[in-house]
């Protein structure tokens, strides 16, 4: 679980890193998001070899949910695919205020926009 965690926040550095000029970065948000959700699911898996607190699975829906604004920040022309996004992202800020951290501040600043 902490192999997909690092992986996806090393995709994400990537797109900060490539910024909007190479126009490649939809595909580093995609592995990224990818990545955070193998890692969300191995988190939550019976067969997990550990426990994760509510705060490291809080961390991993943020990071997820701040990845999917950031891919449709950067691909703003195709609508429906943002809409889409936005949507996933705000479950997964509600995910982490209603089940793993009511106090979670960027969480709340997030579903508040």
């Amino acid at each position: 679980m902490e192999a997909l965690l690092g992986l996806g926040e090393t995709y994400l550095s990537l797109t900060e890193k490539a910024g909007t000029k190479s126009g490649g970065t939809e595909d580093l948000y995609a592995r990224a998001i990818d990545l955070l959700s193998k890692a969300i699911g191995a988190s939550e898996s019976e067969d997990r070899p550990k426990t994760y607190a509510k705060s490291e699975r809080a961390r991993m829906y943020y990071l997820r949910g701040f990845t999917k604004v950031q891919m449709y920040e950067a691909s703003r022309p195709r609508w429906r695919e943002g809409t889409r996004l936005v949507q996933e992202a705000k479950k997964d800020f509600l995910k982490i205020r209603e089940d793993l951290d009511p106090n979670h501040p960027k969480a709340t600043r997030a579903v508040e926009r």
